[in-house]
């Protein structure tokens, strides 16, 4: 025979005797304790049908609306009308078997014994792992808790935060078909917070290629002269680290140049350098001379020794791989091709501006 629960407990095991209240009959009170043994009995029946009342040997008609016979208010038994002075009174709380509706009281149980279970996998069902908590357990564990404040837990036998619902792991929203997207946290310490818009549209993920990761930008207003025949930093300097070893910088550089020379002509060269563990020059325009590179402007000549000063804003452009997920810092340098010319970076202490975007690959 199927039974429920471990160990089946029902509300009363055989038929209770309230106690008799005919002595407080006075032809005026209607309103009497219910009680056996000298104390409200726990559970408590939660309809008058469930108990069966007589009053100077006449049935009383159980009526949940008190307008006839008795009803049951709080822990009390009322009377449409107050019994008379001197009747008799006989009551009796039905047993367990005839109204389990009443309240079956269970064992809390455990995870590996669930309290409520099944004939044939008593290892499956439903118990009390605490005070006003229910847990629902399968083959001897606990896959999915309710707490005291109500939150759902899934794989979570404690609440953290104020999140109604919790999950240990990843969750999947299945659609239609046979694909599904999936929300997974990642394994780091901290709480993250996403909030959705407040108007329809379809959500892209951020890593899709092409779309923006992160954006450094960095400002530097000090002058700085070169007149050396080698590479010099002029000062303008980014730092940025990639999310992903496969995502692409683009670097935009506005730097303000002023060009002087004494010869009847001068070259000047420019690079990028990367610096991961080292400087790397990944970029300069292609050489005019001796090796040296050139912008537009950074060729000066004429047919005398007059002195010839230039000024000019220079813009670069460039994507580079730096393939990791350590700090990359860029900076600007420039070199003169002969002695003397002198290149001045940020004229006047005018600023000169670097920008750095990750970009998804």
């Amino acid at each position: 025979m199927a039974y429920l629960g471990n160990d089946l407990q029902v509300a009363y095991q055989s038929y209770k005797i309230i106690d008799d209240i005919s002595s407080s009959f006075n032809s005026s009170l209607t309103s009497f304790a219910l009680q056996v043994g000298g104390v409200a009995p726990v559970p408590f029946p939660i309809n008058p049908q469930q108990c069966l009342i007589s009053v100077n040997g006449v049935v009383q008609e159980p009526d949940p609306s008190g307008t006839s016979g008795f009803n049951l208010v709080g822990s009390n038994i009322v009377f449409a009308s107050a019994p008379t002075t001197g009747h008799s009174f006989f009551g009796v709380i039905l047993a367990g078997a005839d109204y389990v509706n009443v309240g079956v009281n269970y064992p809390s149980g455990s995870e590996s014994a669930p309290s409520i279970t099944f004939d044939t996998d008593l290892d499956t069902g439903i118990y009390n792992p605490a005070a006003n908590e229910l847990g629902l357990v399968t083959n001897g564990n606990e896959g999915v808790r309710i707490d005291s404040s109500s939150k759902l837990l899934v794989g979570v036998p404690t609440a953290s935060g104020s999140s109604i619902i919790q999950a240990n792991g990843a969750i999947s929203i299945r659609g239609s078909t046979s694909g599904y997207s999936e929300i997974n946290a990642p394994a780091v310490a901290g709480d993250q917070t996403f909030t959705l818009p407040t108007t329809g549209g379809t959500l892209d993920r951020l890593e899709r290629a092409g779309n923006i990761l992160q954006v450094v930008q960095n400002t530097y207003s000090t002058q700085t002269v070169i007149s050396n025949t080698t590479y010099t930093n002029t000062g303008l300097t980014a730092t940025i680290t990639p999310t992903s070893a496969s995502s692409k910088i683009l670097i935009l550089v506005t730097q303000l140049l002023a060009y002087s020379r004494t010869l009847f002509y001068q070259y000047g060269g420019y690079r990028l350098i990367q610096d991961i563990s080292g400087e790397v020059a990944i970029y300069s325009p292609s050489p005019l001379s001796g090796g040296r590179a050139y912008l537009p402007g950074l060729y000066l000549a004429n047919s005398g020794t007059n002195d010839l000063s230039y000024g000019f804003l220079a813009n670069l452009t460039y994507l580079d791989s730096p393939a990791t997920t350590s700090a990359v810092v860029y900076k600007t340098q420039f070199e003169t091709f002969d002695s003397g010319g002198t290149i001045t970076a940020q004229i006047n202490n005018k600023p000169s501006t670097m920008i750095l975007m990750e970009v998804a690959a």
